[in-house]
């Protein structure tokens, strides 16, 4: 059986901790995601030397914007368009990161839209190519 998933850069940005997007179990994310769909966690390079895609998540249900948090996610969708609350869960803490640089200077990544756009916004759709590339790139299995 086929899996129609889809596949989601989420940004954290300098305001939330690390830790705290690893442990709450939720995030924002446009409409069009569905459960078992796949979410990479980027911390942006201002929010200090950590900076990279440093989690695979997976996402526990239909975006919900009745949530009594969905109120949460309104002004994180202006540029990326509306986004709603939806349960994650974490599937793996990556070892070692992949930084701005290796993403910039990929011939496939620096064409992602997150690029392009600077990582200006909360979560992006990706490509199943640019998923399965950032997962190889990472030393990890297709999940």
């Amino acid at each position: 059986m086929m899996v129609n998933r889809k596949y989601w850069l989420a940004v954290v940005g300098r305001a939330q901790k690390e830790s705290e997007f690893l442990t709450q179990g939720w995030w924002c994310v446009q409409s069009e995601a569905q459960e078992g769909d796949r979410l990479l966690a980027y911390r942006t390079q201002n929010s200090g030397k950590n900076h990279g895609i440093f989690a695979l998540c997976e996402v526990m249900s239909k975006p919900d914007p009745q949530h009594e948090n969905a109120s949460f996610c309104t002004p994180y969708g202006k540029q990326s368009g509306e986004l709603f609350f939806t349960k994650i869960r974490l599937l793996k803490e990556f070892s070692t990161r992949l930084g701005l640089q290796e993403i910039k200077t990929d011939p496939l990544l620096n064409k992602l839209s997150c690029v392009v756009r600077n990582f200006q916004g909360t979560t992006f759709e990706l490509p199943e190519t640019g998923f399965i590339h950032i997962l190889e790139l990472l030393g990890e299995k297709i999940k």
